[in-house]
This record gives C-alpha cells, structure tokens and sequence, in this order.
C-alpha cells in the first residue's frame, strides 16, 4: 500500500476543472482533465485506506465493493469540482483523523464536509461552538475563520449569547454553510476589526424582547412583595 503523499502531484497549484460536473458532461474530457480525474481517483484511494483506520464503521457507509467504488467516484469529480489541491487535500485528511480520533466523528464523512476542511474551515458544530464561546467578548477573539465570526455576526452576538438554543443553532448553522460555499466558489471573506458598540448592538426584535423581559420580571418582583 503506498502513502498518501507518494500518491498526491507534486503541483501547489488547483488541479484541471471542467466547467460542468464530469458525471453528466456529454462531451469527451479532454487529455488534461483526463489525467487529472486518473490522478484524483488514485489519490482518493489512498485517502479511503488513510481513513480506514480512524473511521472503523466505514462499513456501514460502503457496506460492499460496488457502493464504494461509486462512493470513491463521487468524491473524485467534487474533489477536482472544489478546485482542491494536493496541500489542501493534506489538510483535510488531518482534520478528519483529528476529528476521529477526538470522537467528534464516529460516521464516515461524507464529501462536501470533507471539501470543508480541506479549505480550513472548521465543522459546523466546532464553528458554532467556538462563536457561541466568544460571543461575549468579539473585540478580543481572534476566529480561526473569518466565516466563524461573519456567521455569527449576521445571526447576531446577542442571540448567540442568550442561550444554546436549537433554533439560535440552526440559523448560525445556515448562515455558515452559505459562507463556506462562498469560499469554496473563490470568495474573499474579510473581519474588519469589531468595537464594542458592536458587541452590545442589538436588533430591533432583540431590543423588544428585552424590554418585554424587564417588565416580566418586575411584575414578578411586585407580586413577590404583594404589590401587584
């Protein structure tokens, strides 16, 4: 069995692309796109051994040779469809060994995670966490990701601190993976430097719901003291 790196091009650079996913293009690849899908297969093989031994209920994903031939496919074409390249498919094992072996994933991963960190974006979960965590103080956090932070900023600090709640979750969640697709399809994402005005800057409804809470609490209050 051949090591990873004996198997990846030497190229830094994103391998060939076809404009439309080589799955349903009617035209013949041509020579370069050819080499490259060749290439990528026989480095996805060496990827599905590396794994193998950190996601030992690889099983139940590619329960026969057919299901995982056609599973290698699959990750061939959107591998070479996510412009990733030998350094960045590198970075994506290492996290997904990392992950395995941290237990945060027990399931074979599927492609478009596994596209994630290979362009150094943290999972969802570790995303969603790590804003959550320093949503009290964004002046001082240093994001592993700009995608991290701008997730968070548009679902608001303010709904992030209030509580872990599912549906704070599920709309960081959202907000992340639309800037994850962003920066696999090329986009510049940039953090200007965060004040803290912004850190206490709430929405109209947050302001409301604050203000619906403070009366709640001092009708609570009177009735405690036999006021109400």
């Amino acid at each position: 069995m051949q090591h990873i790196n004996n198997l990846l091009p030497n190229s830094q650079g994103p391998l060939p692309v076809s404009g439309r996913p080589v799955v349903s293009e009617q035209r013949q690849p041509n020579d370069d796109q050819r080499a490259a899908l060749d290439a990528m297969r026989k480095t996805v093989d060496a990827v599905f051994n590396t794994l193998k031994a950190f996601y030992t209920s690889h099983t139940t994903s590619m329960r026969t040779p057919e299901i995982e031939a056609e599973i290698k496919k699959q990750w061939a074409h959107e591998l070479i469809r996510g412009n990733v390249n030998p350094e960045m498919l590198r970075v994506g094992v290492n996290r997904a060994k990392r992950y395995a072996t941290e237990n945060k994933y027990t399931k074979w991963p599927v492609v478009a995670e596994f596209i994630i960190w290979c362009y150094g974006l943290p999972s969802a979960d570790d995303a969603y966490r790590e804003a959550v965590n320093n949503s009290h103080d964004i002046v001082a956090w240093r994001p592993s990701h700009p995608a991290v932070y701008l997730a968070g900023k548009t679902v608001s600090w303010h709904r992030l601190r209030r509580s872990d709640t599912d549906s704070g979750q599920r709309a960081y969640k959202k907000e992340y993976a639309k800037l994850c697709d962003g920066v696999i399809r090329g986009e510049q994402l940039e953090v200007s430097k965060p004040n803290l005005i912004e850190q206490k800057k709430l929405t109209a409804s947050e302001r409301a719901e604050l203000k619906q809470l403070g009366r709640s609490r001092v009708g609570d209050l009177k009735a405690l003291l036999g006021r109400g």
